[in-house]
């Protein structure tokens, strides 16, 4: 051993530790004033099956410590106390054995006394040492994951891990220890997957085992852990394993110490930290398979195949996923699932009308078809549900139905498997927690994620805007962050679904010499003009204008669509003869597809959409005479046959609404503005711009129609132009006539008589 040492370690008093089973945690000594907890967490085997349970003592000699690239750069105080633990013995090829080591440092002490490390966490000084890596190539091999919390929330970082290797041994061969940033893994074999072996002159002393090795990892200043996962992996490729033992040492230089500030750093939050998934849903996009696809963009690229769920317009979000509660799902890749023993899913959800029944929104499963997550968004009972882990560890809570149905409502659900704590939260605040829930998944095993449904069918009837799945538990700040983000509605775009624009402030002729009015919307659904005509209007400039008598407009059947949904609106002037029986806009198939009288006789506005053989759905209300008569007035109509919803706006506020309407919006055989069908009930007014979406429109968007449509055209003086004379010159035309020249499009030209003239002014 070299007299030349540049940090003194100190280990941690193992002596008194006594192994309390799996899942309970132990306290020892850090040497330092402090104390470490370490907890022993099921993966595979009970403690029955332990071969040697975890015990305190001395595992090696400080010469065993102090070799290789360890030799010149440490000294020791005291001894070199760890943990041991003998796995049970793997008797089958192919088969592994698991489980998981938490190191708690939250009563840590980050250094000596008088330092200025702040205490309850790693540091720059914080060292780790993990031995009997086992690299034998013709047996099997060993896989560490690690994963941590942070002090600051930032996302575990191992590239700033610093590495040491022990030397070669005496007796068998010492393997060379790598580190993963990027898996985040340690294991025996390099990045080709090959073992190697430490390069240093054989030392005196005992071996770990053949093909084994120990690394000392010196943790980071600038990211400090409050706990750190180690998830051991053994797995048998033949023959025997000749040791299955793993040690752990944790140990801290004592004789310098990194300058950390009093107050750590709060790092900026980021919710793109660990971020696993995240499917906005709002559009189906068609792969290279052509098989229908939602895009993940997060950067994992972990698109979700599409079976049946459709996209549909939202008012909230634009556009967003449905799923019918019949069949229809979406796959998710496997890699969905994170594998650092932490989960954050969290969505926006609107449950549908068949809602409770038994319904999973998120499953996953193994080979065996066993559950490893599932949410429950409810049952038929009410209960939310989560299960995490094999067996599965669940909290359930029964929701009201307002929480889950019939609004959006923000739905988050993590687990820490280290801490044991299950948590659902509702609208960014803590609805529901659990302890004691440290049950993991063996996360290789996963071979099925399923959104929308669970393998025994259970299909999510409603819609979810925005899915998110972090490999960390977000804390509340974050999880209220994503909630704002996601919920933050699209930037206002009023031609967005818009399937019919007619601002009929003008009538042209077709190339049959038909009378036409203009659709603006870019779908060129003219219609055409029976009878009505353009008149001159004070706030619009020109407008269309019904007699009452025989006209009306005759309108593409595609102008009504065919999406479940659908907005009308339009400015509306009743003529003197109102109140009478008569129809504004009409479409039929042998039933009411769209009917709306403004007004009937009785002075009621009527709004009929959807209908069967046996019935249609409508909303009426009795209005006051200046709300459809001698004055401009704006009116929106709209449906959405998922949610039953019908309604009807006035000057931009709700107005009347209908509830439980749900027969579908058919497709037409004919529609016109202005009459009934066939030739009754003509509208007698006038009526500007026109607006009929594939959407309900959101009152904001509504009003917003209102206030571009209703704006006067802008002042135009030449408009009626019929004669302008500069009066600023004679000239003489192709006669010899003097003339002066009208400059209005007439071209008026006027004849000079005598001798008036021109003179400077």
């Amino acid at each position: 051993m070299s007299e030349v040492a540049t940090k003194n370690l100190t280990f941690w008093d193992t002596t008194d530790y006594k192994y309390p089973g799996f899942g309970q945690t132990a306290q020892i000594s850090d040497g330092l004033g402090g104390t470490i907890g370490i907890t022993y967490n099921q993966i595979d085997y009970d403690d029955r099956a332990w071969k040697g349970k975890p015990d305190g003592g001395i595992p090696i000699t400080e010469d065993r410590l102090l070799s290789g690239e360890i030799e010149n750069q440490f000294s020791l105080t005291g001894q070199v106390k760890g943990i041991t633990v003998t796995m049970p013995q793997i008797r089958t090829i192919g088969r592994e054995n698991n489980y998981s080591v938490t190191l708690d440092f939250s009563n840590y002490k980050a250094s000596l006394a008088g330092s200025k490390a702040t205490d309850g966490a790693t540091c720059g000084d914080t060292y780790l040492a993990i031995s009997r890596f086992f690299n034998g190539t013709a047996a099997g091999y060993t896989t560490i994951k690690v994963t941590a919390t942070t002090l600051d929330g930032s996302p575990v970082n191992l590239a700033d891990w610093k590495l040491f290797n022990s030397g070669t041994l005496g007796k068998g061969n010492n393997a060379r220890v790598f580190l993963d940033a990027a898996t985040q893994t340690i294991s025996g074999k390099n990045s080709q997957g090959k073992q190697e072996f430490s390069p240093t002159p054989p030392n005196p002393g005992t071996s770990f085992g053949t093909d084994t090795g120990l690394g000392l990892f010196q943790l980071p200043s600038d990211q400090r852990y409050t706990s750190i996962t180690l998830t051991f992996k053994q797995k048998k490729i033949k023959g025997t394993i000749p040791n299955d033992l793993h040690d752990i040492y944790v140990a801290s230089n004592t004789t310098s110490t990194s300058p950390i500030s009093e107050t750590p750093e709060t790092k900026p939050m980021d919710i793109n930290s660990g971020l696993q998934l995240h499917l906005p849903l709002n559009e189906i996009v068609e792969n290279a398979a052509k098989e229908k696809e939602v895009v993940d963009i997060s950067g994992n690229k972990l698109n979700g195949k599409v079976h049946g769920a459709k996209i549909v317009p939202d008012s909230q979000f634009g556009n967003c996923v449905h799923f019918d509660g019949v069949d229809d799902y979406i796959d998710l890749p496997k890699e969905t699932i994170p594998q650092t023993g932490e989960i954050t899913i969290g969505f926006w959800a609107y449950g549908g009308k068949s809602l409770p029944k038994n319904t999973v929104l998120i499953s996953a499963y193994n080979k065996g078809n066993q559950p490893l997550i599932r949410v429950y968004l409810p049952w038929s009972d009410r209960r939310i549900i989560l299960d995490y882990g094999n067996p599965f560890d669940r909290i359930e809570k029964v929701g009201e139905a307002v929480d889950f149905k019939d609004k959006w409502t923000y739905w988050t659900f993590t687990k820490n498997v280290a801490k044991g704590e299950m948590n659902i939260y509702l609208n960014g605040s803590l609805w529901h927690s659990g302890t004691g829930k440290d049950k993991a998944i063996d996360l290789d095993s996963v071979v099925k994620v399923m959104f929308g449904r669970e393998t025994y069918n259970s299909f999510y009837n409603g819609q979810i805007a925005h899915l998110r799945i972090y490999d960390r538990v977000l804390s509340p700040e974050d999880i209220n962050e994503c909630m704002k983000i996601d919920a933050a509605p699209p930037p206002m775009d009023i031609n967005s679904g818009l399937q019919l624009h007619l601002p009929l402030n003008e009538i042209v002729e077709n190339a049959a010499k038909e009378k036409e009015v203009v659709d603006i919307s870019g779908n060129k659904f003219n219609g055409k003009v029976h009878g009505a005509a353009i008149v001159a209007d004070s706030r619009f400039g020109n407008c269309i204008n019904f007699d009452g008598v025989d006209d009306y407009i005759e309108l593409p059947t595609a102008t009504i669509p065919q999406t479940g949904e659908i907005t009308i609106g339009f400015w509306a002037y009743g003529g003197d003869s109102q109140p009478k029986n008569s129809t504004l806009l009409r479409a039929e198939n042998n039933g009411y597809v769209v009917n709306i009288h403004l007004p009937w006789s009785n002075s009621r506005i009527y709004f009929d959409c959807g209908s069967n053989t046996n019935t249609f759905d409508r909303i009426d209300k009795l209005v006051e005479t200046s709300d459809f008569k001698g004055k401009w007035t704006y009116w929106a109509f709209t449906k959405n046959v998922a949610t039953g919803e019908m309604k009807i706006y006035l000057g931009g506020i709700l107005w009347h609404s209908g509830k439980g309407k749900n027969i579908p919006i058919g497709s037409a055989t004919e529609v016109r503005l202005g009459s009934h069908i066939p030739n009754t009930e003509y509208y007698n007014g006038k009526v500007a711009n026109l607006r009929i979406y594939d959407r309900v429109l959101s009152p904001e968007e509504i009003n917003e129609c209102m206030k571009v449509d209703g704006t006067p055209p802008p002042m135009d003086i030449n408009n009626g132009l019929q004669l302008h004379l500069p009066l600023d010159e004679i000239v003489e035309n192709a006669a010899k006539e003097k003339e002066v020249v009208d400059v209005s499009p007439a071209k008026l030209k006027g004849k000079v008589n005598g001798e008036a003239k021109v003179v400077a002014d």
